[in-house]
């Protein structure tokens, strides 16, 4: 029988005071609302009895006597839907606050993620700026070596061919030391010494080959004319251009172009003497 119905019942058999006396089930538990629910639904005063009072002098002076024993001994009705509203209450309360604040963990942990997403990014981006950095500063240091390399080789090849020719100067010093010897040993000779005038007539007649052919001619009709005068000067130069052949061949030339202004005589040959121009082959030969 329900616990209120019984009470109904007693008081109606005319009993003043009437109380439900909750029995037999375990102590409440100090946990969450749900569980504390579960648990006075199901396990907290699992029988009952209903206690009450007639009426008489004493109960009309204590007449909260009973109700005040069964509030201090009596477990908690399982039927108390007031105190299991309020608990579930307040744990939908607890949710909902943890909701929000597992709303507000996430949201600064998805910020916190996202920002440390792009920190991670950007520090990728300048490792990889780095890192490019970095191999175009180790291939321009391996392009240096190798042009440090090369440099070197051509340093090497350099002293090579500065020694080379350090070796073919002094060989060149010495030959030059060699021929200056020889010329000097040349020059001394007696051959040379007799040779100086003949160098001078030479070195005469190349000097007069380099003025200008318009004032030789004149000099030269001159100079025939002037010798047409005087018939001993004309023996002697005929007695010394004999002694150059390739000279006398080209004054008889100049003479018979200009025939006109001085006389040739029969002792004056075309050709060279030919004893005299063998003497000058022979002497050519020899190098003398």
């Amino acid at each position: 029988m329900p616990p209120d119905l019984l009470e109904f019942l007693v008081g109606q058999a005319g009993f003043a005071e009437t109380a439900i006396l909750r029995l037999n089930g375990a102590p409440m538990i100090e946990a969450g609302p749900m569980e504390r629910s579960v648990h006075l639904m199901f396990e907290v005063a699992r029988d009952y009895a209903c206690l009450a009072r007639k009426r008489d002098k004493r109960s009309a002076e204590e007449p909260g006597a009973l109700a005040a024993f069964v509030y201090a001994s009596s477990q908690p009705a399982p039927t108390d839907t007031g105190k299991i509203k309020e608990w579930i209450r307040s744990a939908d309360d607890e949710i909902v606050g943890m909701s929000k604040a597992i709303k507000t963990t996430m949201s600064s942990t998805a910020d916190q993620l996202r920002q440390m997403t792009d920190n991670l990014a950007a520090q990728s981006e300048l490792l990889r700026t780095e890192n490019i950095a970095l191999q175009d500063t180790m291939a321009s240091l391996s392009r240096q070596l190798e042009n440090a390399k090369a440099k070197d080789n051509a340093l090497a090849e350099g002293d090579a061919e500065i020694a080379r020719l350090s070796e073919r100067a002094a060989a060149l010093e010495k030959e030059v030391q060699q021929l200056i010897d020889q010329v000097a040993a040349f020059q001394n000779s007696t051959s040379w010494k007799v040779t100086a005038p003949m160098r001078g007539l030479i070195a005469g007649a190349r000097a007069v080959t380099r003025v200008p052919k318009a004032n030789v001619k004149l000099v030269m009709q001159h100079g025939l004319l002037w010798l047409r005068r005087r018939p001993r000067a004309t023996a002697v130069v005929q007695r010394v251009v004999r002694l150059a052949p390739p000279l006398e061949h080209r004054l008889l030339g100049f003479a018979r172009a200009n025939s006109g202004l001085v006389a040739v005589d029969s002792g004056w040959k075309l050709e060279p003497d030919p004893v005299v121009l063998g003497a000058w082959r022979k002497r050519l030969r020899a190098g003398k």
